[in-house]
């Protein structure tokens, strides 16, 4: 009983729209009252004004429905401001995001580094039904040094999905991609130390991620893919291994090809909460990420590559827009599903994806001096079941990227046509198809 009093505090800007509100209401009943009779006190013949009776209820019920609507607007914006600084402006938005796309369709993506947050940020617009799960075998970079000082999981790839999904990209997500310039931190990132923080503090980091999107007030669900630290391995055609993604790559350049990839320990499991993802899920997404270190880790995993497989979801593969070198490069596109499906097994895929240009020819030129290029397209229109989609979604700025907006609509569309059509899904196509027709 006692909260309810704390609406009566000053300064919250509550009450006196809860008042507008009531007045607004009162010279509505009253103008209605004098439009429609028969009245209880003859006020029009006392005063005079029966000739005026009919106006002065017009101007009574315009004057109280303004001031209903007026006031009542400016209450929700006032306590939604309160949740969510920011959102008074975004009433409608703000009301849709969190009571309708938290019904969207089911849709768990598996990935990591740049190409997974690419996609999740585009793909929240139509759906907070998301789950993330984050390879987490890099041992590069700041993740790396961390991973090797304080013995805990990479957290890069993971903070990266983090902003990703954060509301309305907060700025609290742009600090934390911060990078330290000088000092021993050179070459961290704020979030990397942020996440590191939260591990130690709770022991792991599951829990870490957590607290972090209680904190960012994520639309969605991140995973990562083992609760356990796990390495990923290489075994080349001589019969040597090289451990590490950083490894790989040089090895790769040094020795050529490797026969099969593994991790170590193999027995790690992935978190529950992500084989129930998996199961419930309407659209599962592969990629788009780096093919060995990014996507096909996650197969490594027996209980994610089974849970894929064993899912009535649609299943898709998005394709990388560039090679990589040391990894794939001199792969084409059909390459890229062969080595995909070695892991997840032939027939699993439903729906192929690739972009089409076209590409900033100075953009070109930088990647070509790394050795990277352009993929080669040489899948035909169907690949045993799967129908392959190429579209429009390379977006040229300091990289070639997928667009996240074009990206994630052209996923969303392919579910709409092809995964939503049982009967019972009404709700979850009526809320994709509202989203796509206003994006």
């Amino acid at each position: 009983m006692k909260d309810w009093f704390l609406w009566l505090y000053p300064g919250l800007k509550v009450k006196r729209y809860l008042l507008l509100m009531a007045g607004g209401l009162l010279c509505l009943v009253l103008g209605l009252y004098l439009a429609a009779g028969p009245y209880w006190i003859h006020w029009p013949a006392l005063l005079g004004w029966e000739e005026r009776r009919r106006l002065l209820a017009l101007g009574l019920g315009i004057l109280g429905l303004a001031a209903t609507l007026y006031g009542g607007r400016q209450m929700v914006r006032s306590i939604l401001w309160g949740i969510f600084p920011g959102a008074e402006g975004h009433v409608g938005e703000k009301v849709w995001a969190r009571r309708y796309l938290r019904r969207g369709p089911r849709a768990v993506a598996l990935g990591g580094g740049t190409g997974l947050s690419t996609l999740l940020r585009g793909l929240k617009h139509y759906t907070h039904n998301l789950t993330a799960i984050v390879s987490v075998t890099d041992d590069g970079g700041s993740s790396g040094r961390l991973r090797q000082d304080m013995g805990i999981q990479p957290p890069g790839d993971v903070r990266n999905v983090l902003v990703a999904l954060a509301a309305s990209d907060s700025e609290m997500g742009k600090v934390l991609q911060h990078r330290f310039q000088k000092g021993e931190l050179a070459g961290h990132s704020l979030g990397n130390l942020f996440l590191g923080a939260l591990v130690e503090i709770f022991g792991s980091l599951e829990e870490a991620i957590r607290v972090s999107s209680e904190i960012l007030a994520v639309d969605g669900t991140v995973l990562p893919s083992s609760r356990a630290d796990v390495t990923l391995v290489a075994e080349f055609p001589d019969g040597s291994q090289v451990r590490g993604e950083t490894a790989i790559v040089n090895g790769v350049k040094a020795k050529g090809p490797f026969r099969k990839l593994f991790l170590d320990p193999p027995a790690a499991r992935p978190p529950q909460a992500a084989l129930e993802a998996l199961a419930a899920a309407d659209i599962i997404l592969l990629g788009p990420g780096s093919l060995f270190t990014s996507v096909i880790p996650h197969l490594l995993l027996p209980e994610i590559r089974e849970g894929i497989r064993r899912s009535r979801a649609l299943k898709v593969y998005v394709l990388n827009i560039m090679t990589q070198p040391g990894e794939t490069a001199g792969m084409t596109a059909r390459a890229h599903v062969e080595a995909l499906e070695a892991y997840l097994g032939k027939g699993v895929l439903d729906v192929i994806v690739g972009a089409t240009g076209p590409y900033d020819p100075q953009l070109l030129e930088a990647y070509e001096v790394d050795g990277a290029h352009p993929l080669e397209w040489d899948l035909p229109p169907r690949w045993g079941k799967a129908r392959v989609v190429r579209a429009p979604l390379v977006e040229n700025r300091q990289w070639i990227r997928h667009d996240s907006d074009k990206l994630a609509r052209q996923v969303m569309e392919i579910l709409l046509d092809e995964g939503l059509k049982e009967r019972g899904r009404w709700v979850e196509r009526l809320i994709l198809s509202e989203r796509l027709s206003r994006r």
